[in-house]
Parts: structure tokens; C-alpha cells; sequence
């Protein structure tokens, strides 16, 4: 009998593993596009992550230039602005015009 494989990933997923999400990631997509804030609450594992490293990657495509800084592991101010500033110089690195 073939070995039944699990279908929960843990971390962030895959784009083969992305679904049923559609509905929010249009969502955040057009506060994106609009310049809005947004916020995403849920408990732990449910998917926020990889519903914003989605929609990252579908802003880049259309010639965002987004960031993605994990603020978990803060635990000062300092803190904050250091991994803050290296996220945003990474994107501005990335972003930067080769002329």
C-alpha cells in the first residue's frame, strides 16, 4: 500500500501547496495597490505568512518593490530598527537602477 502523504506543511507553503485563499489575497492586493495598512490576525499556523509572501511575490510581478521584515523575534526598539533598516535596505539593493 503506497504511504499516505500529509498534506500540512509546516512554514511557509509552496506555490503548489497555495490554495483556497484567493478571496483574501485579492484582498490584501487591493489595499496594496491602494496604499493602504493592513493588519492580519489569526492564531499561530494558520497561513498569514504565506498569504503575504503570496502576495509579495504577485506585487513584484507587477513592479512593486516590497519587503518582507520578520518582526517576531523583536525584543526592543533598537531591535525593531535594526532589523527594520536591513530589511528596507535589502529592498532598495534589489530595487536599485543599474545605470
Amino acid at each position: 500500500m503506497p504511504a499516505i502523504s500529509n498534506p500540512f506543511t509546516l512554514g511557509i507553503v509552496s506555490k503548489k501547496d497555495f490554495c483556497n485563499r484567493n478571496e483574501e489575497l485579492e484582498n490584501l492586493l487591493s489595499h496594496a495597490r491602494g496604499g493602504n495598512n493592513v493588519v492580519l490576525l489569526s492564531p499561530r499556523r494558520f497561513g498569514k505568512s504565506s498569504l503575504v509572501y503570496k502576495t509579495l511575490e504577485v506585487l513584484e510581478r507587477e513592479g512593486f518593490l516590497c519587503v518582507y521584515v520578520d518582526l517576531f523575534p523583536v525584543i526592543s526598539e533598537r531591535d525593531f530598527i535594526e532589523r527594520f533598516s536591513v530589511g528596507v535596505f535589502k529592498g532598495i539593493g534589489r530595487g536599485a537602477d543599474p545605470r
